[in-house]
């Protein structure tokens, strides 16, 4: 496939043909349908954010999935998935601790420009490649850790589905039975953590908007529609 990879700080990007190895067990191979270009991909290319190179960047996207390791469950190829850019390995001391957003071996990964086992998938002139957050969006596919995957339904536009990867993580962050966490922060994941508030049985849910206190979301579960109704009164809305 080819990608667009950065050899260095303050280099610029080349679109260049690479090889990309079969998914190891617990991954993922994703078509990429759509990839978002974030201030951290600027980031890493100006050395202000600090991660191996050369490197295939992007860490938010949407596609579907070609192939599929051994003891993958979650999704199938087929499926239309979102990426969220924070792997997990369901196993070390945060993910057992319901921290799973502090995964230590996830963050290790995304150090080492590699998937959970340390390696990356990428290769260019018979090296290794490194890739983004365990991802690398900015390529024609990927492979990727089982758990960066969200799938979501066919008839989604990977145009929009592409952007709301980076929300995913925000969920996590609440614990069963917390009451007062700040979940809702911007209109386009809103409503994707007022689902994971009333899932996890949140007592209360905050927002704090970027337009005049107002979300133009529409549907969602009925704390979100509540949610609608009192964000210009106190920010405040019961489950």
């Amino acid at each position: 496939p080819k990608a667009a990879v950065c050899s260095g700080i303050n280099a610029a990007l080349e679109v260049v043909d690479v090889g990309l190895d079969d998914p190891k067990a617990g991954e993922v191979r994703v078509r990429m349908g759509a990839s978002g270009v974030c201030h951290s991909d600027l980031s890493v290319v100006n050395g202000t954010l600090l991660s191996p190179l050369p490197a295939v960047l992007g860490h938010e996207g949407a596609g579907v999935v070609d192939a599929v390791g051994d003891g993958v469950t979650r999704v199938k190829p087929g499926d239309h998935v979102v990426l969220s850019f924070v792997p997990q390995c369901g196993t070390c001391y945060m993910c057992t601790h319901d921290s799973p957003e502090m995964c230590e071996t996830g963050f290790l990964a995304m150090a080492m420009g590699a998937q959970l086992d340390m390696t990356p998938r990428f290769i260019r002139d018979g090296a290794p490649l490194h890739q983004m957050s365990a991802l690398g969006t900015f390529s024609e596919e990927l492979v990727c850790p089982e758990i960066s995957t969200v799938k979501i339904d066919a008839d989604v536009p990977v145009i929009l589905a592409m952007g709301h990867g980076q929300h995913f993580l925000g969920p996590f962050m609440a614990r069963p039975g917390d009451r007062g966490k700040v979940l809702m922060s911007r209109h386009r994941d809103a409503e994707i953590n007022a689902i994971a508030a009333e899932r996890l049985g949140i007592g209360t849910i905050r927002g704090s908007g970027d337009h005049g206190g107002r979300f133009d979301r529409k549907g969602g579960v009925g704390a979100f529609r509540a949610m609608l109704d009192t964000l210009a009164d106190d920010w405040s809305v019961a489950l």
